[in-house]
């Protein structure tokens, strides 16, 4: 496929910038800095000025002596110039016309060629879409071709000027005549359809047309209308002779001297019967072209199947012979071809010198054509997967229960291990989430050791314990004060202190009666305690310590002990706290107490206690405590108070070792390292993608191999395509048969010559692949003819043309190209034979000015807003432009720099043509 570009007269509109004022203008302290700023003279501004009054002097001088400046020199220094005022006024600058076009997308499958007719300065367009439809050929059905065949007839056929007849015969099949047309060379392709006769040109498109008239004939009654002697139905099958007078005779004689050909071509497949090579390529046959793909390995007969179904667009079928493809055309004679062009064989990689103790894998990824590699060196080091072991117990078996992650190149887990319990179980719960972590698990001996589930630095094996069964050591206890210290929960692997005082021991409820010795008068009491109530009765100078036996054998219903101290009563609580109670109810009688609240009711209290500063309340005498490093409980000794020891309490790990990685349980893989052909590299874990000389190449080293490689030599070469026949460049032709009747020869494609004998016109069908002088034959004519018309029949067809959508326009071929155009870019391509489908995108873009190596600064704010405004006519002279090419006039380009350079000049203050100054035009952008 080829890109050019077309020189031509390219027309484009010049950008319309309006003049406008503001109708509103700033304080005058703006007007004055917006003036200033935009009047003030640059170097920039300077330079710009410079180049654009160099051009007019150029452009003045080609008016002044009449000449059209329209060199390349001239056009290159108008370019230049633009490029570099593009440049200091911060405008991108591309130039146009068709020499600075560049294409891109252009599918060489589906263009011939891409040609650019015109193109702006600073435009570029993208041309796409598809082919709609394809051309064809015109196409007509035959619908008396019935009666035709039953009584006999003839068939002109009129097409690209050429006119020709086919002559029927009476009760002849609707096949013989389809295969008797294509291989009579009759510029048609016929075909059977639901019993009709189905005729295409060979040519197709909107030229092509196609007219056919059937001439039927009927039989009447009456003799014979043509005797014929001396038939050797072994040399001739049929003769006609329609203008012999009845009894009027005639002596044919002569031979055939040889038999229509079709043409030929074979292709060479390998020794199995299979392709030999991959490859595309075109068959071309007398009635059209097709593109076919040919894959090596697969079967001859294959392809032969896939080309001879698209005989009726070829119009070649194809058989196989042993290791030969033969291509054959379906037509016999002198039109009748068979070509193979645009063979495009795929380049076939080897690799050889692979050693599998070496390499796993070893690909070759791409390379150049036609070039070979080899590969040689060492494999320095070997990847290796990341390791750690967890030292187990005599037996295979977990030390301690724990909780830890278990973490790898895939993600984390965590396991969940027992004392006891066997490291095998161990690993198989790791392994069955080892797709989650990428770590695998193995027992080896007493020990568990944790694997990488692949090998390289990318792989990890980590492991973090987060929770084990933890050692406490408690000290510090005093006896005399604290008893039954208990540690409920400790945080892992912490020290706690606790310290503080006993600032109120815990009480017991206690009532003393009034009575001395003995009980002063009689009464009847209810006493409850914190277990229950009883009822005593004691009577007048009744002893109290017989009533304190009494109470005392109820101790266990009512929680209350009796005692006499000092020759008085006391009833006591038996537990300590605010729980306990004692409460004497008198139901009659008189019995006093005190104590209490002085109404017969007591009530012990809880221990107060400050540990760590913080106060706590007994329950009794039992002390639960909690802190952030754990939860402890204890019992304080009755009636003791005061400061506490300091109490330690110690939490430490149990054994859990893991061993390996970095010590501190993280471990990281290894890659590959390999010195090839003098270079060192590093791999992926075993594999190497990398690209050694020209060839680039995806391999795998085995696991654990290092040392020397065996040499490996990888190459690419175009598969083998072999055609043979025909001309030896991959044409072949057939020929027409030859006869000689009555000393005269003629030629055929088909096994009928037309002959005059004596003035009068003869059909000879000899017998297929029949050679050499036949028997004389002598014809006579009947008494009168036989067959007589039946009338005759027209039809005409015409093809129909190929049309695309480019950029959603529908677009029909001229003279085999089509003609596009978006944002004044023109293009015109021409499509391949084959195409079909999507087409594009195509992108025309101009060639983009390289940075400016102009010292100079770009210039900013009003200043470059003014430059800006005069650009888009100054684009105009570049090529491309409006006023360049075949378009070019020293008047037209002198009035665009004019008009310029009067823009200009009120940037120093001065007054344009116009009456405009800069300051005016800054105060209007201001505004």
């Amino acid at each position: 496929m080829s890109i050019s570009s077309v020189s031509g007269a390219t027309s484009s509109g010049g950008l319309l910038i309006e003049r406008f004022s503001s109708a509103v203008r700033g304080s005058s302290t703006t007007q004055t800095s917006v003036a200033e700023q935009a009047t003030s003279s640059t170097p920039s501004l300077d330079r710009i000025t410079r180049l654009i009054e160099k051009l007019k002097e150029q452009s003045l001088n080609a008016a002044r002596t009449n000449q059209v400046e329209r060199l390349d020199s001239f056009q290159s220094t108008i370019d230049e110039a633009l490029s570099e005022i593009g440049f200091l006024a911060g405008v991108e600058f591309s130039a146009g016309g068709v020499d600075q076009a560049v294409v891109t997308g252009a599918e060489a499958s589906q263009l011939k060629d891409v040609q650019v007719l015109g193109l702006p300065p600073g435009a570029e367009a993208s041309f796409s879409g598809a082919v709609v439809r394809k051309s064809a050929g015109a196409s007509t059905t035959v619908d008396n071709i019935g009666r035709l065949l039953s009584g006999g007839g003839s068939l002109q056929l009129n097409s690209g000027g050429d006119s020709r007849t086919i002559y029927v015969n009476k009760g002849g099949s609707l096949g013989g005549l389809v295969r008797s047309i294509n291989d009579g060379g009759y510029g048609v392709q016929a075909s059977e359809i639901d019993n009709r006769l189905r005729l295409t040109s060979r040519s197709t498109g909107p030229s092509s047309s196609l007219e056919v008239i059937s001439r039927a004939r009927r039989t009447v009654r009456g003799p014979e209308g043509l005797q014929v002697s001396g038939l050797n139905a072994s040399q001739i099958t049929n003769v006609a002779a329609d203008g012999l007078d009845p009894n009027q005779s005639i002596t044919v004689s002569g031979s055939r001297d040889s038999v229509a050909t079709t043409a030929e071509l074979t292709y060479q497949g390998d020794s199995q019967g299979r392709v030999s090579g991959t490859a595309t390529f075109q068959l071309n046959g007398d009635q059209g072209s097709q593109t076919f793909s040919a894959t090596k390995g697969e079967s001859l007969e294959d392809l032969a199947a896939r080309i001879s179904a698209a005989s009726d667009q070829t119009g070649v079928i194809a058989t196989v012979d042993g290791d030969q493809l033969r291509l054959t055309s379906l037509a016999k004679g002198d039109d009748a071809s068979v070509s193979i062009t645009d063979i495009s064989a795929v380049q076939e990689t080897s690799v050889s010198g692979v050693e599998p103790d070496e390499f796993s894998r070893f690909d070759l990824v791409s390379m150049p054509a036609d070039t070979q590699v080899t590969v040689s060196g060492s494999i320095t080091q070997a990847a290796e997967t990341a390791n750690l072991t967890y030292r187990g117990a005599v037996g295979s078996e977990v030390v301690e229960t724990a909780t830890f992650t278990l973490s790898g190149a895939n993600g984390s887990a965590e396991v969940n291990v027992t004392q006891g319990e066997s490291l095998a179980d161990v690993a198989d719960r790791i392994n069955a989430s080892s797709s989650s972590t990428g770590v695998l698990a193995r027992v080896d001996g007493d020990d568990l050791q944790f694997e990488s589930s692949d090998v390289g630095s990318a792989q990890s094996v980590s492991v973090t314990l987060d929770r084990i069964t933890q050692d406490i050591s408690v000290t510090g206890v005093d006896p005399a004060k604290i008893d039954n210290f208990t540690v409920e929960s400790a945080e892992h692997r912490s020290s706690n202190t606790l310290s503080g005082s006993i600032d109120q021991a815990a009480t017991k409820a206690q009532l003393t009666s009034n009575s001395n010795g003995v009980s002063s008068s009689s009464a009847t009491f209810s006493l409850t305690g914190e277990l229950g109530s009883e009822t005593f009765s004691v009577s007048w100078l009744q002893s109290l310590s017989s009533l304190r036996n009494d109470i005392n054998d109820a101790t266990d219903r009512t929680g209350v002990v009796a005692s006499i101290e000092s020759g008085r009563l006391k009833l006591t609580s038996s537990e300590y706290g605010s729980d306990a109670i004692v409460e004497l109810d008198v139901l009659s009688g008189s019995f006093g107490t005190s104590g209490g609240d002085g109404n017969g009711n007591a009530q012990g209290t809880d221990a107060e206690l400050t540990i760590n500063g913080n106060a706590v309340t007994a329950d009794r005498n039992h002390v639960d405590y909690s802190d952030s490093l754990g939860s402890y409980s204890f019992d304080l000794v009755a009636d003791q108070s005061g400061a506490i020891a300091d109490i330690t309490i110690d939490s430490t790990d149990r054994d859990f070792d893991i061993e390996g990685g970095d010590g501190d349980g993280n471990a990281s893989g290894l890659d590959a390292v390999a010195t090839l052909n003098g270079v060192e590299y590093t791999g992926t874990g075993n594999r190497f993608e990398e690209t050694i000389d020209s060839a680039q190449l995806d391999f795998e080293v085995t696991q654990g191999f290092v040392g020397a490689i065996n040499p490996v030599t990888v190459e690419s070469k175009a598969a083998e395509f072999s055609i043979g026949g025909g001309d030896g460049n991959g044409e072949a032709s057939g020929q027409n048969g030859t006869a000689t009747i009555d000393g005269v020869s003629f030629s055929s494609a088909t096994d009928t010559f037309e002959a005059i004998v004596d003035g009068e016109s003869v059909q000879i069908q000899f017998a297929s692949n029949f050679t050499g002088t036949f028997d004389d034959l002598t014809l006579t004519g009947g008494d009168f003819v036989a067959n007589r018309s039946a009338g005759s029949q027209t039809y005409h067809a015409s093809g129909r043309s190929q049309y695309v959508e480019i950029n959603g326009e529908r677009l029909y071929e001229q003279a085999g190209r089509y003609l596009a155009e978006q944002n004044g870019v023109q293009i015109s391509f021409a499509l391949d034979a084959s195409a079909s489908g999507t087409i594009g995108p195509i992108t025309v873009t101009g060639t983009k000015s390289e940075s400016s190596d102009s010292y100079l600064p770009v210039l900013e704010g009003q200043q470059q807003l003014a430059v800006q405004s005069v650009l888009p006519s100054l684009f105009q002279l570049a090529s491309g432009g409006a006023y360049s090419g075949d378009a070019y006039a020293p008047s037209q380009t002198l009035s665009v720099l004019i008009e310029a350079l009067d823009q200009l000049q009120g940037l120093s203050g001065q007054s344009s043509r116009q009456g405009r100054s800069l300051q005016g035009f800054a105060l209007d952008v201001s505004a």
